[in-house]
């Protein structure tokens, strides 16, 4: 069931990266800024798991590169679950020329790193809008 959204909803946002300080930089970011809930994964398959697991997910943050399950692997098997596959994706990523992928992949939108946490709230509140 879709939440709507509105700049009171508790939002649940999972991030699946594989570097700590990203995740600890997204989760003070966005709860300090939108006190938006986020929880994170340190690998794609924690991630997936967690997915299918939680309730709630309104929207995942995936990096695109990671050691083991890369995000293309990772956004598949959530695209294939019907319990995770209306949860929107954005795609984290340092590589600048992933940029032509994120779309047939199928995720809403991509991050690139560094990034400025207001422009990823932004970019974040958009997409939860277009669900409505």
């Amino acid at each position: 069931m879709m939440k709507i959204f509105t700049n009171n909803s508790t939002i649940t946002i999972l991030v699946i990266d594989d570097s700590k300080e990203i995740q600890q930089l997204i989760k003070m970011s966005l709860e300090m800024i939108n006190q938006w809930q986020v929880i994170s994964a340190n690998s794609g398959l924690q991630g997936l798991k967690i997915a299918i697991e939680k309730d709630d997910l309104d929207l995942i943050l995936l990096d695109y590169l990671m050691p083991q399950n890369k995000g293309d692997e990772i956004i598949k098997k959530l695209q294939a679950n019907p319990k995770t596959a209306s949860i929107p994706v954005i795609f984290l990523t340092a590589q600048s020329d992933e940029q032509f992928h994120w779309k047939k992949l199928g995720a809403k939108g991509i991050i690139y790193k560094p990034f400025n946490p207001i422009n990823l709230g932004d970019l974040i509140r958009d997409i939860l809008e277009c669900r409505m």
